[in-house]
């Protein structure tokens, strides 16, 4: 009997190592696997880490336009303020065009001397007649 346990025993010693072996076997395929996800998670670190570098070429192109457009923007601040000068300069120049008289009161005025002058001379002729 005690041969028939000891029998049994190293049945199931064998059991054991045949499984223990193959988790061993499993166990170094699962690390294979390890290796081989480790590599890919380096290869996305490293396109990761690409990327970044692309974001930060691309933000500084950026801070560059943003800095040329802000030179721009000074550039049209003061072409509007040459734009106010000419507008400041062209509103004293309509005040005094609005001084000078127009067209209708310059022909009244010659109309009306030119009437006032036959008058006198009308009226120096028949004073003189006289």
């Amino acid at each position: 009997m005690l041969e028939q346990r000891v029998a049994y025993l190293e049945d199931n010693m064998k059991d054991i190592k045949s499984s223990v072996h193959g988790i061993e076997v499993s166990v170094s395929e699962i690390a294979g696997q390890l290796a081989l996800m480790n590599g890919q998670f380096q290869k996305i670190d490293d396109r990761f880490q690409q990327i970044d570098d692309r974001f930060k070429k691309i933000d500084d192109r950026l801070e560059k336009i943003d800095n040329r457009f802000e030179k721009i923007d000074g550039q049209f601040e003061n072409v509007r303020g040459q734009f106010d000068v000419v507008n400041a300069h062209l509103r004293t120049i309509d005040i005094r065009f609005n001084y000078i008289p127009t067209v209708w009161m310059m022909l009244t005025l010659i109309f009306a001397t030119w009437g006032i002058g036959s008058g006198i001379l009308l009226f120096a002729v028949n004073v003189l007649r006289k």
